[in-house]
């Protein structure tokens, strides 16, 4: 998990993340809103920022050369 120190006030700043989704083989997407809760969580106590979603290197998702994916866990199904 990554971190790094930051201003409490900075994180009520934190815009929602839109994705868009391919939903079918045919090409049909669909957009979702992760909230700032889903992939940022603050520690007042320490004033301290946690990134809970990270870039990942895969070679296994059949993609073309220079796509770029993130993987999302099961804490985002």
């Amino acid at each position: 998990m990554w971190s790094c120190e930051g201003d409490p006030n900075n994180y009520e700043k934190l815009p929602s993340i839109d994705m868009n989704l391919l939903l079918t083989p045919k090409g049909e997407t669909g957009t979702i809103k992760m909230p700032k809760e889903a992939y940022m969580k603050f520690d007042p106590s320490q004033n301290v920022f946690f990134l809970l979603i990270t870039p990942w290197q895969f070679q296994g998702l059949g993609g073309k050369p220079g796509e770029e994916y993130w993987v999302m866990g099961a804490q985002f199904l």
